[in-house]
């Protein structure tokens, strides 16, 4: 997915997966490709239309400190379908 923060991902929940060392990452479908997103969420359904950013880990965290899970970026997960129901409601 990316080790730079500001990125920025949407796309199909496809599937929650777990490498060999044990991190967890979210798989994002789009159009053309899966995307593995590094992430320790498991809040939202497979089959949910995601959006994906990255964002400096905070500092003094887990995240801040493990090189290979993020080089220090953690990636957080929004539900794109509620995003909008939200927005909706507020007249957007």
């Amino acid at each position: 997915a990316g080790t730079t923060w500001g990125m920025s991902h949407s796309g199909r929940l496809a599937a929650y997966a777990e490498d060999e060392q044990g991190r967890r990452y979210a798989m994002l479908e789009d159009w053309r490709e899966i995307i593995a997103v590094p992430t320790r969420q498991r809040d939202l359904a497979v089959g949910t239309e995601v959006r994906a950013r990255s964002e400096p880990a905070p500092r003094g965290t887990e995240a801040a400190l493990e090189q290979e899970h993020g080089r220090g970026i953690v990636w957080q997960l929004a539900d794109l379908e509620r995003e909008r129901e939200r927005d909706r409601g507020r007249g957007r």
